[in-house]
């Protein structure tokens, strides 16, 4: 699976700051979101009935 992201903020002024904090926050976000999926959708196929 790959998970891309684009990001811009509109108001000019912020765009550096905004653009900083997002590239600092955004990869662990995305990684662990992606954790979570994935042990979800293994829990939910190991409870299916069969």
């Amino acid at each position: 699976m790959t998970w891309t992201y684009s990001f811009q903020p509109t108001a000019v002024p912020l765009r550096p700051l905004v653009s900083a904090l997002v590239g600092r926050t955004m990869p662990a976000f995305m990684r662990e979101t992606l954790a979570a999926m994935k042990s979800g959708a293994e829990v939910a196929a190991t409870d299916q009935p069969g």
